[in-house]
């Protein structure tokens, strides 16, 4: 469905009569009460909001509104990304229109100017003939949650009043991994016309969405990563499990400067320090034991005997001064002079 209506031909089709307009006319609601056209204040407000967020106080010229079931692609949503809507691309909310879009409940009204050219919108839902929607972009801003309801009620013949708040999510998804909608998010306010049951996602066309556009899928994370994901150093990829992984979950080797996964394999000191390989730890100075711990090689010897590792802790002198392990030490004790 789309139209074309000016400011001064919503207010018509709304209370049903001819609205005056003119530097000198009359104010809205000294027009309506004159003429006996019950009215509230909410909607001379929801007016007022719509005459500012979406024509910039111009009553008379018309604009196009178009209600649609197809929301902006990949490409297409940038045009529509008012007031700094993150819904754009390389920003955390790059897929939100196409992942609503999966949804057969999801709606978009498209407007533009006399000149054709995008200048505000609003998602809404819906469900069984009962509209959601949160608020309105535009040139203007963002938060006008009156204007988009009054559009809605002209377009379905509905009245404000029929409107009533709507606590909770109206779509059942966190605001993330390149998702970010009001409709989702408790800091906007929600309305609906009627009884509303909130809506869940298919992952399954979800991670449809991601693959089309390129994102790369985790078996470690068990999901898709975006790249404004990587981008931001949120996820990072390491060589010792070939994948990428949380970045909270990763350390850099100490030698070699790799980074490293904690799900996969590295090497520990017994002082903490990690790397990504025994090899690189002694390029830092480190040794394995003979029982296999990796220590400061200024903490061990070497026994003179069997040439194994140990801690210096575990050393014994020999008769012949050197130091042995506790295996090879009965065999450099002092023994009685020949006679």
């Amino acid at each position: 469905m789309e139209f074309t209506k000016s400011y001064k031909d919503f207010v018509e089709s709304y209370y049903k009569f001819d609205f005056i307009i003119g530097e000198n006319a009359p104010k809205l609601s000294k027009q309506l009460s004159k003429l006996g056209i019950k009215h509230t204040q909410e909607e001379l407000q929801a007016f007022q909001e719509l005459l500012l967020s979406v024509f910039n106080n111009d009553k008379e010229t018309p604009y196009k509104f178009e209600f649609s079931n197809i929301l902006p692609n990949y490409d297409e949503q940038d045009n529509w990304a008012f007031d700094g809507s993150c819904n754009i691309q390389g920003n955390v909310g790059e897929f939100t229109s196409e992942i609503l879009n999966t949804l057969e409940e999801s709606r978009y009204c498209y407007i533009y100017d006399e000149d054709g050219d995008a200048c505000a919108r609003f998602y809404y839902l819906e469900q069984n003939k009962v509209y959601a929607l949160a608020d309105l972009y535009s040139n203007q801003g963002h938060g006008f949650y009156l204007a988009p309801q009054v559009i809605l009620c002209v377009a379905y013949g509905l009245k404000l009043s029929d409107f009533e708040p709507f606590t909770g999510q109206l779509v059942k998804r966190a605001n993330t991994q390149g998702f970010w909608s009001n409709l989702a998010s408790a800091q906007y306010k929600h309305f609906t016309n009627g009884e509303f049951i909130a809506l869940s996602f298919d992952e399954s066309k979800v991670d449809e969405v991601y693959y089309n556009n390129g994102c790369i899928y985790s078996n470690t994370i068990e999901r898709y990563i975006t790249n404004s994901e990587i981008e931001d150093d949120m996820y990072v990829y390491c060589d010792n499990i070939e994948d990428y992984d949380d970045r909270d979950n990763t350390f850099y080797c100490e030698h070699c400067e790799e980074c490293i996964s904690l799900s996969g394999n590295y090497v520990e000191t017994d002082n903490y320090d990690k790397f990504c390989s025994v090899e690189c730890a002694c390029e830092c100075g480190y040794t394995i034991t003979e029982e296999g711990e990796l220590v400061d090689v200024d903490d061990t010897f070497c026994c003179e005997d069997c040439y194994c590792t140990y801690l210096d802790t575990e050393g014994y002198e020999g008769a012949d001064g050197y130091i042995y392990c506790e295996n090879c030490i009965c065999n450099h004790e002092d023994e009685e002079e020949e006679e």
